[in-house]
């Protein structure tokens, strides 16, 4: 494998801001806010495509792929009040097509939700297979 993944973060949040807008969990869902530095240990340029997915494993052996901020409920900006821009942890969304060039990184993050009486248990990924890297 020439991709080094390391965990930057782990937030759990209440509320979430992208750009100028703010979403929250929908109601029995906790959100969590993973960061991520991808880092190129190869020798050619690959690209972060190649990362198919996440999955999330709580502690009750439920397996969650990583949300979007459309999953999320978003906070019409007439709603938005202090507690939630204080509250609100900013996303950052990791770049999924972007070519990393050898020993350079990206950084972003990524979502997972599940029930709110569950707890992250571990997080597990799969690569895609290129016919074209020998």
């Amino acid at each position: 494998m020439d991709w080094e993944i390391l965990i930057s973060s782990v937030k759990e949040a209440s509320y979430i801001r992208s750009d100028d807008s703010y979403y929250k969990p929908k109601e029995g869902i906790k959100v969590i806010i993973i960061g991520l530095r991808i880092k190129n240990l190869g020798k050619e340029i690959k690209y972060t495509s190649e990362i198919l997915s996440f999955v999330l494993v709580t502690d009750k052996a439920r397996s969650c792929e990583k949300a979007y901020l459309m999953d999320l409920e978003y906070i019409s900006s007439w709603d938005v009040t202090t507690e939630v821009r204080e509250q609100a942890i900013e996303y950052k969304e990791i770049p999924w097509h972007q070519a990393v060039a050898p020993n350079t990184y990206s950084e972003g993050q990524i979502i997972f939700q599940f029930p709110a009486d569950e707890n992250r248990s571990r997080c597990t990924l799969k690569l895609a297979y290129s016919l074209l890297n020998k």
